[in-house]
């Protein structure tokens, strides 16, 4: 993501991935949602503890929400995609992604 120009922060799990954003904390102790911090996030579809589609679910019931969701997945099922579809993912992004394709993604 050098070539991006991105940072990066990655997740094992879809439980990693909420905890990630539910535990920043600010400079008075108080727990905040880290959301606002993301410009987008990228879920797998398949991952351990909660589905991708499970995390987008979570992900937008947060107060300030505001990140683009994209789904990365090697399904390409008319019910798997709608599942992540309906669960607020704006984007999918097929395995094997291209660097093209990422850019392209990244830019808009």
């Amino acid at each position: 993501c050098k070539r991006l120009s991105l940072e990066v922060e990655l997740a094992t799990d879809g439980k990693e991935t909420l905890e990630m954003i539910d535990s920043f904390t600010d400079r008075h102790r108080t727990s905040v949602c880290k959301c606002q911090n993301y410009k987008f996030i990228i879920v797998d579809y398949e991952m351990p503890e909660f589905t991708g589609p499970e995390v987008c679910q979570r992900l937008q019931k947060k107060e300030n929400f505001n990140a683009v969701l994209a789904g990365y997945t090697a399904y390409t099922s008319p019910e798997e995609l709608n599942s992540f579809r309906e669960s607020g993912v704006e984007i999918i992004l097929e395995k094997p992604v291209t660097f093209p394709a990422f850019a392209q993604f990244i830019e808009k």
